[in-house]
């Protein structure tokens, strides 16, 4: 039986404004296997992680991406790149992703950049695109602490309402396939000792 933590209130939290922002990654979340919704509801479910970011103003910025960076091909046969791989290609460029299987998220944190942000029709915002900050604009730090988080952690201090609630709907891979269920390994928690600037997650 997957872990749960008790239910939070839900409540809106502030949005940036539509625009660039200059940002840093202070968030990672390992959201386990999700259920997709809106448009694709009924779809296949997939494993999920979010990513959050502090900008200059003090607000989190977030966005969650389907766990896979390998490229994938369509009906036609295009060869299709997933938002996640995109949006680390673009972050880091010019470095490419050449093996998925050296991605590092922990690596993440602390990690400056540029979020180019819209708003959904329910006025939240969203991510379009990540591109590498200019070198001025990287010489200030976020006032949040760094938070990690995989299925079966401590859930890190800080961590909004609404992603613990995202965390706890996850649906549990052993009890959908009928398996015994096993306990998780625990992993390390984030420290205050990532610090921006650090080498390339992939």
């Amino acid at each position: 039986m997957a872990m749960s933590f008790a239910k939070p209130k839900q409540q809106k939290e502030p949005q940036a404004d539509p625009g660039i922002h200059c940002a840093v990654c202070v968030g990672v979340w390992d959201l386990g296997l999700q259920a997709p919704s809106g448009a694709f509801a009924g779809g296949k479910p997939s494993e999920k992680v979010m990513l959050a970011w502090e900008n200059q103003e003090g607000i989190l910025i977030t966005a969650d991406y389907t766990r896979v960076i390998d490229a994938w091909k369509d009906k036609e046969g295009n060869i299709q790149q997933t938002k996640l791989k995109k949006h680390l290609e673009s972050w880091f460029a010019p470095k490419k992703i050449e093996d998925p299987a050296l991605f590092d998220a922990r690596k993440l944190l602390g990690q400056h950049c540029q979020l180019v942000v819209s708003h959904t029709n329910g006025g939240y915002a969203k991510i379009d695109a990540i591109t590498r900050p200019d070198k001025d604009k990287m010489n200030w730090t976020p006032t949040r602490e760094f938070m990690y988080y995989e299925i079966g952690d401590e859930m890190p201090q800080g961590t909004p309402n609404w992603i613990i609630s995202r965390i706890n709907s996850r649906i549990d891979p052993q009890a959908a396939s009928g398996e015994e269920n096993q306990d998780q390994p625990k992993a390390q928690q984030a420290s205050g000792s990532v610090v921006p600037g650090q080498k390339v997650p992939f």
